[in-house]
């Protein structure tokens, strides 16, 4: 998502599991050097999935909260 509209999406599977390893964000852990191009101002962790329009409400309430309120 960029500016609260979704920009692209990739299918995942598989299972989460609680351990103690290291948490990347926006790369992986080995050394292939892949990453995003660019900044995060804001990340949550949840533990579920949010709508596109959650998403959306979100960004509008914090790019402008006068204006959305």
């Amino acid at each position: 998502y960029v500016n609260g509209v979704l920009t692209s999406s990739q299918n995942a599977s598989g299972n989460i599991t609680s351990n103690t390893d290291v948490l990347y964000i926006a790369r992986r852990s080995n050394s292939d050097n892949r990453s995003i191009r660019g900044n995060l101002d804001e990340l949550r962790i949840s533990t579920a999935a949010k709508s596109a329009d959650w998403i959306l409400t979100e960004y509008n309430n914090q790019n402008n909260p006068s204006a959305f309120y």
